[in-house]
């Protein structure tokens, strides 16, 4: 993790360099007393053992806040992190470490602070037995807030140390564990009431201690801590805009962490809450600022490491590109409450390989209007589209009904899903938008309306009517002559028994898949639609007037999401410009001119809403 070398501008420090350096920590009078017991020492101890080292990853224990006394250089108050820092230094002095003697004084209580001399003097403390408990051998002239503590730390330590080695340990906390240095010293040297800046408001809303920070917990800390002091500004003034770009980054991380616009933006993003904003900040700035070298010079493992070094290394630069993260935010959160754009970027980036950061570079075009943006959109859409499907002749191979959709799944899901976004976006009266789990199949299969494999269910009826369809639909005169032959095969059966008597109890079920076996039109986009695998499979291959009652149920009680084009299938509710219309006098049956409409209507929709773009 890069170290700036400005001390003032410092953010991360590990512990060797917090002791290591000319500060001298002075524990002022409204401090309390030190207080951490048996446990809090226990957890300190056990965390950092078993914190693994890898990398340059590091193990964070939270933060301190200081300021730079006025009358000497090198003493910094401690506004927050006194418990830390004293317990550290019991600790380093039992592992060795030298120079500790006097780094942290009390401005009050001074009994404390010369027991805590000699503790830190001693590597084996005199005044305690290790086989006896510290109650038993407690010195009462030593009887105070502090000192009982202090010897309740060096007693947990010893102990510890009892089954642990030592070197491993220590060069472990000396080298990979830091903390956040949050100075608020006074530029100006004017006096500054520390309640006003008091590390624990600045930081209130950073993890809790002895927790393992995330980059982007350590990116608030920059954003807040780096705020550059304004001519004439007051030290309350300045603590109160640290207090602001807090509450600006907590709000922002509410939005985030929204669980449909997580899902949303993981269209383009693989971070979580905030941190998704960080990472798909840095992908855009980058392609707009030619900039990719920024992330790429330490190989940074993702984008919100490089978001941290390139602040941590440049300290004059967080204010400028805080302003950019919010204006970046807000532009996030405009383009996902339009209903248009929406659609359009949830489709482009699940279907077609084009990141944000090529979307960003379009919308930040100088003389890019919001309507010229969505247009650019659609061109993305319908470029894809036309390099997919058959050329330039995309519109024809739509409403071609032998043309075979079936098996060319990845574009006939396309298609479906963009039918589902252009009814939502053509009616008013749709007030929702399409969840962004459902800008590719999820968990659905591409299903035959009018089914491809009669059932046993199939009557005589059934079966003549649409060979009837078939029929004038047949260029093939063998073909045409076969399916005339099991017709009148079929009509002696009827006058034997009768029309509703099923195939399969006649045994000339096998016979009648064989010869519908090239139907033209089955596979036409106009036969499919896209239904829940599950309520799919359970079909089986139940005649259309069986499938509609039970997605109809479904759709009144909401069990299952279904599609809005699905849905229109369903409900016959389908009509071309013309004023053709599948037939919604027949509810019970999906027939071979049923196919052709919907293929023709799906051309039409699909026209009309490139309509313009080129």
């Amino acid at each position: 993790m890069s170290e700036p070398t400005n001390q003032e501008n410092n953010i991360i420090e590990s512990v060797e360099k917090i002791f290591d350096n000319r500060r001298i920590y002075n524990i002022p009078e409204y401090q309390r007393g030190y207080k951490w017991n048996e446990e809090d020492v226990e957890a300190l101890l056990n965390d950092i053992d078993k914190f693994e080292e890898v990398g340059d990853q590091f193990y964070c224990l939270q933060n301190i806040t200081i300021k730079k006394q006025e009358d000497n250089n090198n003493i910094y108050e401690v506004i927050d992190g006194q418990q830390r820092l004293t317990t550290l230094s019991i600790l380093l002095s039992y592992l060795g470490k030298t120079n500790l003697l006097n780094k942290i004084q009390y401005s009050i209580r001074e009994e404390s602070g010369k027991f805590l001399y000699e503790l830190l003097e001693k590597k084996e403390i005199d005044y305690l037995d290790n086989n006896l408990s510290y109650n038993d051998n407690f010195n009462k002239d030593y009887d105070s807030q502090d000192v009982f503590h202090f010897c309740l730390a060096k007693h947990t330590i010893i102990n510890f140390f009892g089954n642990h080695e030592k070197g491993n340990f220590k060069n472990k906390l000396l080298e990979h564990v830091k903390l956040i240095v949050n100075d608020v010293s006074n530029e100006a040297g004017n006096k500054t009431d520390v309640n006003d800046v008091k590390g624990e408001t600045i930081f209130k809303n950073l993890n809790s201690n002895k927790v393992a920070l995330e980059y982007y917990d350590l990116i608030r800390a920059i954003f807040i801590t780096r705020v550059k002091k304004e001519d004439k500004e007051s030290d309350i003034d300045l603590a109160e805009k640290r207090i602001k770009i807090g509450i600006d980054i907590d709000n922002m991380n509410i939005w985030w962490s929204d669980k449909n616009v997580k899902e949303y933006f993981k269209i383009f993003s693989g971070e979580n809450n905030i941190s998704m904003l960080y990472d798909l900040y840095w992908k855009c700035r980058n392609e707009v600022n030619n900039s990719k070298s920024e992330s790429n010079n330490n190989k940074e493992k993702s984008n919100n490491e490089a978001l941290f070094k390139y602040l941590d290394s440049n300290t004059g630069k967080s204010e400028e590109v805080f302003k950019e993260v919010v204006r970046f935010h807000n532009t996030m959160a405009d383009w996902y409450e339009d209903k248009e754009i929406y659609h359009l970027l949830g489709f482009i980036g699940k279907h077609i390989e084009k990141d944000i950061n090529t979307i960003w570079s379009i919308w930040e075009k100088t003389n890019t209007s919001r309507e010229s943006f969505k247009n650019e959109l659609k061109r993305i859409i319908k470029d894809d589209l036309i390099k997919n499907i058959e050329n330039e002749n995309y519109l024809e191979a739509i409403g071609d009904t032998n043309k075979n959709w079936y098996y060319q799944e990845n574009n006939t899901i396309k298609l479906l899903v963009l039918m589902d976004i252009i009814k939502i976006l053509n009616n008013k009266n749709i007030n929702h938008k399409l969840p962004a789990n459902y800008f590719y199949a999820n968990g659905e299969d591409i299903e035959h309306i009018f089914s491809k494999t009669p059932n046993k269910q199939t009557t005589i009826k059934d079966a003549i009517d649409n060979i009837d369809l078939i029929v004038n639909l047949v260029n093939d005169d063998k073909y045409k002559e076969e399916l005339c032959d099991f017709v009148k095969d079929l009509e002696e059966e009827k006058k034997l028994k009768n029309e509703m008597t099923t195939l399969h109890s006649i045994g000339k079920l096998e016979k009648y898949r064989d010869v519908i076996r090239e139907v033209p039109c089955v596979h036409s986009i106009g036969n499919l639609v896209l239904l829940v695998s599950d309520t799919n499979r359970s079909y089986g291959n139940n005649p259309y007037i069986e499938k509609r009652r039970r997605i109809i149920e479904q759709h009144e009680i909401g069990e299952k999401y279904i599609r809005n084009h699905t849905w229109s299938i369903f409900s016959k509710n389908i009509k071309l410009k013309d004023g053709d219309s599948v037939n919604s006098e027949e509810l019970d049956k999906w027939t071979i001119k049923d196919i052709e409409i919907t293929a023709k209507y799906i051309k039409e929709k699909i026209e009309e809403f490139f309509n313009g773009i080129k």
